[in-house]
């Protein structure tokens, strides 16, 4: 498998041999943003919907996730809840993430990496990072919230990165 998977149409055909046999438990690595060719090209993945998101509990030993613009949103992280075993979340233009969506990642123990940039995420919303205590780099650009986020994360131990502001997160 490479370690990653490519999502393109959903459900595909890959996917669903996937999930139908023990060959999930393998999957650590889920890119719904783009895949390179063979060649080295890079193919950025069309589809901007959360419909993936409810097969991903199928990938009980899934350590990274990257989502960009509609396929981060707030029904769809409810389906990551439990995948204990995730370390690096990117959510790149996730302007359909807020508090309500982000709630779901305080479970994520192991979590090491989380980049949310462009969502509805206030303050309130921040609040629930403070349970992510393995966190070591947190990029949280172009959100809603103030600089109460720095109350936030001062208890954050491993903390080694802290990104925020409107910069350029692309």
């Amino acid at each position: 498998l490479g370690g990653w998977v490519k999502i393109e149409p959903l459900p595909s055909e890959r996917l669903r041999k996937l999930l139908g046999n023990e060959q999930s438990q393998f999957v650590t690595e889920v890119n719904m943003v783009y895949h390179k060719t063979e060649d080295g090209k890079r193919l950025d993945n069309r589809l901007v919907t959360d419909e993936a998101l409810r097969y991903i509990p199928k990938f009980r030993n899934l350590k990274q996730l990257l989502l960009k613009g509609g396929q981060a949103t707030d029904v769809g992280l409810k389906h990551i809840a439990g995948l204990t075993k995730l370390e690096i979340i990117a959510m790149w233009d996730a302007s359909r993430v807020t508090d309500e969506g982000i709630v779901h990642l305080k479970g994520l123990k192991n979590l090491k990496f989380l980049h949310c940039s462009k969502s509805a995420i206030s303050d309130r919303g921040i609040e629930h990072l403070k349970a992510l205590t393995s966190i070591e780099k947190l990029s949280l650009q172009g959100n809603r919230f103030t600089n109460k986020v720095f109350e936030n994360v001062k208890g954050l131990t491993n903390l080694k990165s802290l990104v925020v502001g409107n910069g350029d997160n692309t």
